[in-house]
């Protein structure tokens, strides 16, 4: 009994990773084994013959966009490739920094950022301009909205790095306030 149930199981597992190859995932040589001695070798080949047939490995992020993790956010500046065969080019994704409006770029500019102009004081008390904010990421996160407390808290992060001011420099007491 548990020999055929062990056979039943790798049979299951064959099944479930063939169609993950039919439906264009690429899997690797030890999943192409466990569906070759799950005795499905045969479709498999068939399944990748199509799919280099077409010119084209098609994956499961191609037909549903909002899965892939190919559309980075950057926080400050988009980074630059400076090896590889892509040196000298943006890395791909796009910058949070770049949806900042320039009035507040301009507004915030040599002055003083301290943690009032972006701490949420009461966490169980939402505004609808933090709401937005936060569901601005679903169903990427790329898709981040611009909101000017967070901008704050990333800009005054930033003015620190700038200086050199790093966390073992804040008093302790002020670092879980």
């Amino acid at each position: 009994m548990a020999k055929q149930f062990k056979t039943e199981s790798r049979n299951d597992t064959a099944e479930m990773l063939l169609r993950l190859v039919v439906d264009g995932a690429i899997v690797s040589d030890r999943f192409d084994q466990a569906i070759r001695t799950g005795g499905l070798g045969k479709h498999l080949a068939e399944a990748k013959a199509e799919l280099e047939g077409k010119n084209e490995v098609a994956s499961i992020a191609d037909r549903n966009p909002e899965l892939d993790a190919y559309h980075h956010l950057w926080l400050y500046k988009t980074p630059i490739a400076t090896a590889g065969k892509n040196i000298g080019k943006p890395f791909e994704g796009s910058c949070y920094y770049d949806k900042i409006p320039k009035e507040w770029v301009d507004k915030w500019e040599g002055k003083e950022i301290v943690r009032d102009d972006w701490w949420i004081p009461d966490p169980r008390i939402v505004d609808q301009g933090l709401f937005d904010f936060v569901s601005s990421h679903i169903p990427r996160f790329n898709n981040l909205m611009a909101y000017e407390p967070f901008f704050l808290y990333c800009e005054q992060a930033r003015r620190w790095l700038e200086e050199g001011t790093t966390l073992t420099d804040i008093p302790t007491a002020e670092q879980f306030e």
